[in-house]
C-alpha cells in the first residue's frame, strides 16, 4: 500500500510544477487528479468541448506528473450528475463523465470516481427502487466508454442534508445496497468496470459503523477518500483531527482485503492553513498516512 493525496488545490495555488514539487518533497509519489476545473454546472465549460480540446488542456498536467515522477491513481469526475426535475443536466452528465473517463485512461489512471445520482435534500430523497433505477440508467450509459478504455468507475457512499443543517446517508450509503448496484451494474456490463470509493468522512457524518460497512462491501471497494471531522459536518480534515475511530476503520480494511492506496482528500488542511505552512502540512499527512499504513500491515 502506498500515501497518495487529492492534488487540489496545490496544484492551481502554486502551478504545476511546483505543485507536484513540493507534494514530492513531502514524501507523496501519488495523487488524484479533480475534473471539476474542466466544468461549470451553470454555463457551457471545457468539458462541454470536444474530447481532444479536453485532452489537450490537461497534457500539461500529465506531463507534470510525469516530469516529478507522480502516478495519477485517481480521478474525480465532476458532480453533481443528477437534479431533481432537471432532466436536461442528466443527459449533459452523461457526456460530460464520458469524456472523464477517455480522461482517466489519458492520464494512466484506472480508477474514476463518479458520485451516483442523489438529492441534496434529504426531504426530497427518492424510493429506493427509483434511486435505483436512475442510476442503473446514467452509469449502464458509461459501460461501453469503461470497456474502451479500460478504466473502472467508482461508486461513493453519499449524504444529504436535512432541514438544511444535519447530515444523513444518501445513496450508497447503505452497505448491502450498495454491494448489490456494483454486482448488477457489472452483471449488466459483463465484466467488472464498476467499484467503490469509500469514503470516511461521509461514513461519519452518517453515523456508519465503517468496520461493518468496508467488511460488507469486501473486494468492492477498489478506492479511498480518507478524511476526518467530528462528527457533525463534512470537514475533509487529516485524520487524529476529528473523530473517526481510525483503528476500526483499519480492521475493516484488513478484514475486506483491501489492496489499494490511502489516499487523502484532505484539502481543508492546506485551505485552514497559512500558504507559507503548506510543506508542513504534507509532511504532517504523509507522515499520517504511513501511520495508517502500519497500523494497516500489522492488523
Amino acid at each position: 500500500m502506498h500515501i497518495s493525496i487529492q492534488a487540489w488545490p496545490l496544484l492551481d495555488w502554486l502551478g504545476i510544477d511546483e505543485g507536484y514539487q513540493a507534494l514530492r518533497k513531502a514524501g507523496f509519489a501519488h495523487c488524484d487528479f479533480g475534473m471539476g476545473r474542466f466544468f461549470n454546472k451553470t454555463q457551457h465549460a471545457l468539458l462541454d468541448e470536444p474530447l481532444e480540446t479536453v485532452l489537450a488542456e490537461a497534457k500539461p498536467y500529465r506531463d507534470g506528473a510525469k516530469k516529478y515522477g507522480m502516478t495519477i491513481s485517481q480521478t474525480h469526475a465532476p458532480f453533481p450528475c443528477w437534479e431533481l426535475e432537471h432532466d436536461v443536466m442528466h443527459e449533459r452528465m452523461i457526456a460530460v463523465t464520458e469524456k472523464c473517463i477517455a480522461l482517466t485512461a489519458f492520464m494512466d489512471s484506472k480508477y474514476c470516481v463518479v458520485h451516483p445520482a442523489h438529492t441534496s435534500r434529504a426531504e426530497d430523497r427518492l424510493s429506493l427502487k427509483q434511486e435505483w433505477e436512475i442510476n442503473k440508467e446514467f452509469y449502464s450509459a458509461l459501460i461501453p466508454s469503461l470497456k474502451k478504455y479500460r478504466v473502472v468507475c467508482c461508486l461513493e457512499n453519499m449524504i444529504h442534508k436535512y432541514q438544511g443543517q444535519f447530515y444523513m446517508g444518501s445513496a450508497c450509503s447503505d452497505a448491502h445496497e450498495a454491494a448489490r448496484w456494483i454486482d448488477e451494474l457489472n452483471a449488466i456490463a459483463g465484466e467488472e468496470v464498476f467499484g467503490f470509493c469509500f469514503d470516511t468522512g461521509h461514513a461519519h457524518v452518517s453515523r456508519l459503523n465503517q468496520r461493518h460497512f468496508l467488511s460488507t462491501m469486501g473486494k468492492r471497494t477498489k478506492v479511498l477518500h480518507v478524511h476526518d471531522n467530528m462528527g457533525t459536518i463534512d470537514q475533509h480534515l487529516a485524520p487524529y483531527m476529528g473523530n473517526i475511530d481510525w483503528d476500526q476503520f483499519i480492521c475493516g480494511l484488513k478484514e475486506a482485503g483491501y489492496e489499494g492506496e490511502m489516499f487523502f482528500e484532505t484539502f481543508k488542511v492546506l485551505m485552514n492553513h497559512p500558504r507559507e505552512m503548506i510543506p508542513t502540512c504534507l509532511q504532517m499527512m504523509a507522515e499520517t498516512g504511513n501511520g495508517l499504513i502500519e497500523k494497516f500491515e500489522n492488523a
